[in-house]
């Protein structure tokens, strides 16, 4: 999504060196699902599940299973109903699972409650991420 970096060597964005695997731009996500047929998809880009929708779409479409580290889809059936239950349909009508796991709201609420619980006295709690 972001034009500056498409077509550009993944590893060299992250100061790793080439690896040759490119960016490509999200109009091409179809026609690289169809070929590639990964059996797996990871979107670490959104935070809703309105935002997340197209993504997940593409990859049920295809019939491809995704995870994503999406905050609202960690579990969405009671925020975003409608879209949980097209997209639930959608993903056992080509036969692939989408899964959301929440990232940030298991590492910035869960783990820091549970760690904090086992603290005996705590002045500051500061994050970054």
């Amino acid at each position: 999504m972001n034009p500056a970096v498409i077509g550009k060597d993944v590893g060299e964005l992250m100061g790793n060196g080439k690896t040759g695997i490119t960016v490509s731009s999200a109009e091409e996500a179809d026609k690289i699902l169809r070929e590639t047929k990964p059996d797996v998809c990871i979107i670490a880009t959104r935070s809703t599940m309105e935002e997340l929708k197209p993504a997940f779409s593409l990859c049920a479409e295809n019939g491809i299973n995704a995870i994503t580290t999406c905050e609202e889809a960690l579990y969405p059936w009671n925020s975003s109903y409608e879209i949980t239950k097209e997209l639930d349909e959608l993903a056992k009508a080509h036969g692939c699972t989408l899964c959301g796991c929440g990232y940030p709201d298991m590492y910035w609420g869960s783990l820091i409650t549970t760690l904090a619980g086992s603290m005996h006295k705590i002045k500051k709690i500061t994050g970054i991420s």
